[in-house]
């Protein structure tokens, strides 16, 4: 009977978490449950990043009876959409190591990273760029390597932004790209069409970060007369 009874909870659950419906629902038919399941607490957590709900997400992953790396995965998701960087950065740090669907903690290094490179903090993309679990995924790597250009670029630190890219030389035009949208989106005009004009050259990588900067330094003295 109590097998029976999470079934038929788990059903109502997947039938409202999974469509268009509130998430409301599936967090009262989740804590109204005489039976709970980790899965039923899944159910409940996709519903709630589906609409941005990251405090209903954080009170999921502290109530499951188990530990499962999908309710960090689904509650970094939704920290992220809120613009909560430092939360990204603790459910990280807090995610179990030894359970079964440990293979998703790239995907929570990965929310993390452009949760902080949304917020500029490129110190913080830095550091998670040395993670081992990323080092060895070529497409997690240059996301984060991105993230790190698009922050630094953000405030300002167009030296970080080239020893960011030189950590990577094969992928030089892809962080090209990125640091010259955040320098249009910041009305820097002038600048960002003298690198969209070295990528389309295909300009080879600066041979050091001082003389990246100093070039960089001229064009920015440049677009001031412009």
């Amino acid at each position: 009977a109590p097998a029976q009874s999470v079934s038929l909870d788990l059903a109502r659950l997947v039938a409202h978490g999974r469509g268009s419906l509130q998430w409301e629902i599936a967090m009262h038919l989740l804590y109204d449950a005489p039976e709970r399941c980790l899965i039923m607490f899944q159910e409940a957590s996709s519903a709630c990043r589906a609409h941005g709900q990251w405090e209903q997400c954080l009170l999921l992953v502290r109530d499951a009876p188990g530990s499962s790396m999908f309710l960090y995965d689904r509650a970094s998701a939704a920290c992220r959409m809120a613009g909560r960087w430092d939360l990204c950065l603790q459910l990280l740090e807090d995610a179990p190591r030894d359970v079964a669907d440990v293979k998703r903690l790239p995907n929570l290094i990965e929310t993390a990273s452009m949760a902080c490179s949304f917020a500029g903090e490129w110190e913080w993309c830095l550091r998670l760029l040395e993670d081992a679990h990323v080092r060895s995924d070529a497409l997690k790597r240059l996301a984060l390597l991105r993230s790190a250009s698009i922050a630094a670029g953000s405030r300002g630190r167009l030296d970080r932004v080239f020893e960011i890219w030189e950590r990577e030389p094969r992928r030089e035009g892809s962080v090209m790209v990125d640091v010259s949208q955040v320098l249009r989106s910041t009305g820097n005009w002038p600048l960002a069409l003298s690198l969209w004009d070295g990528i389309r050259r295909g300009r080879g990588r600066p041979k050091s970060v001082k003389a990246s900067s100093a070039e960089l330094l001229s064009l920015e003295e440049a677009s001031r007369q412009w």
